[in-house]
């Protein structure tokens, strides 16, 4: 099992998620700046793309989280997304409801900032293999 690189926190909230021709509503059991775990009787699978939606509307404001995802764990009660693709005013809001859970903002932004180090060393790494192998 891997080490978790960024902070996870509890965050109950329903979750609208569509896979091809299915939507179904399960909710947040927590989530970080790379993926969450959703509880939910639907069946998914590892590998499984799906688009899910936050809505964090109130009586003052309409606010969601609008993210893509892939399925990365599957579990009788549910199931792990790592986030693909998330709109910057969606990645906004998630790092708020993050950063507002931990209590403390300067370490999610500094566990962040190397994840994103540590991400792009790991892809230019896999690039330089890349381009060596389209030599040979």
């Amino acid at each position: 099992m891997t080490k978790r690189k960024l902070s996870r926190v509890h965050f109950r909230i329903d979750a609208h998620v569509a896979h091809k021709e299915r939507k179904f509503i399960g909710e947040v059991e927590n989530l970080s700046l790379n993926g969450m775990f959703i509880e939910t009787a639907e069946k998914m699978f590892v590998g499984d793309e799906v688009a899910v939606l936050l809505s964090l509307s109130s009586v003052n404001d309409d606010m969601a989280v609008s993210l893509r995802a892939e399925v990365v764990r599957t579990e009788e009660r549910g199931f792990a997304v790592k986030f693909r693709d998330i709109p910057l005013d969606s990645y906004s809001i998630l790092k708020d409801i993050v950063i507002f859970n931990t209590g403390d903002p300067d370490a999610v932004e500094e566990e962040y900032r190397t994840y994103l180090v540590e991400k792009a060393r790991k892809a230019g790494g896999a690039l330089k293999q890349s381009s060596k192998q389209a030599k040979l």
